[in-house]
């Protein structure tokens, strides 16, 4: 018999499975992307918290930055924004839970399933340095196990 474990689950920029690169100045940039692993589903929920910093040529990102968060298919054809656009300033809190930013997905949540990504993406003014950024996402990871 298999029986289905919810477990919270922190992703992290230091995730093994994050693909990092730096930011074009004033285009929409892939910072983070990471593909769900074989054997690990998420379930995306709207009480699911997102913080991030991001650092553009030495600074904190401008006044102006934009930030978003996607769901995207295996083949990155199929694209949903799961958080934004929106202003950087909306993501930058880390500690208080009252305050973080919280995904925009349907109330019955979304998965994410394997070979699927969660994409960051930044615009600013500046580029973007990801070897300085960094986020937090707390969500829902489905697992099973036979019993």
């Amino acid at each position: 018999m298999v029986k289905v474990f919810e477990q919270r689950f922190h992703l992290t920029d230091a995730d093994s499975a994050i693909t990092a690169a730096d930011g074009t100045a004033d285009a929409w940039s892939d910072i983070f992307s990471w593909q769900c692993p074989q054997g690990v589903t998420l379930l995306l929920k709207s009480t699911d918290t997102f913080s991030a910093y991001i650092d553009a040529t030495g600074e904190i990102g401008a006044p102006n930055a934009e930030i978003k968060l996607e769901w995207r298919d295996a083949s990155e054809q199929d694209k949903r924004p799961i958080l934004g656009p929106a202003m950087y300033v909306r993501v930058t809190e880390f500690q208080d839970e009252d305050l973080k930013a919280h995904l925009n997905v349907p109330s019955e949540g979304l998965l994410v399933q394997p070979r699927q990504r969660l994409v960051i993406m930044v615009k600013d003014d500046g580029t973007v340095l990801e070897t300085n950024s960094y986020f937090d996402l707390f969500t829902t990871r489905i697992r099973e196990s036979v019993v």
